[in-house]
């Protein structure tokens, strides 16, 4: 389960202009998991406590495995 504690409505990154961008979204590489886990940018976990469980099934070969944000336009470098 993710939880997003980010505070809502707070600009934690004035100097990049983001004001209440602190949706999450939890994508992880190297793992093979079902689609609605997969951290698209449509899973977002909102701000404020906002949470969301996602299934990692452990019965694969070892591989590197990481996790990144991978919102999708909630950052002013997003196209």
């Amino acid at each position: 389960t993710i939880k997003n504690d980010l505070p809502a409505g707070v600009d934690l990154f004035p100097q990049w202009g983001m004001v209440d961008q602190n949706t999450t979204v939890l994508h992880r590489h190297g793992g093979l998991q079902p689609a609605l886990s997969d951290g698209t940018p449509d899973q977002q976990v909102a701000p404020g406590g906002g949470t969301r469980t996602n299934f990692y099934p452990n019965n694969q070969a070892a591989a590197p495995v990481w996790y990144h944000d991978h919102a999708d336009m909630t950052n002013p470098f997003a196209v």
